[in-house]
């Protein structure tokens, strides 16, 4: 299956980290604009999280199970 690449703030709000299993609605963190959470769209798991100085972020790659 295919991965999904979520965008979210690069602050102390996210909990996760590359291994961890998500459930669909699970939060992964805060949109990069700070007004929305966002929310893994699919049972997955974390697969690599990297980061993007140029916009502050977190660029999260969740494999969905």
């Amino acid at each position: 299956m295919a991965a999904i690449m979520l965008q979210v703030e690069a602050g102390p709000g996210v909990k996760i980290k590359v291994g961890d299993k998500v459930k669909k609605g699970e939060k992964i963190g805060i949109s990069p604009d700070q007004t929305n959470l966002i929310l893994s769209p699919v049972n997955g798991i974390i697969e690599d999280i990297s980061f993007d100085g140029q916009g502050h972020l977190f660029v999260v790659k969740v494999k969905e199970l």
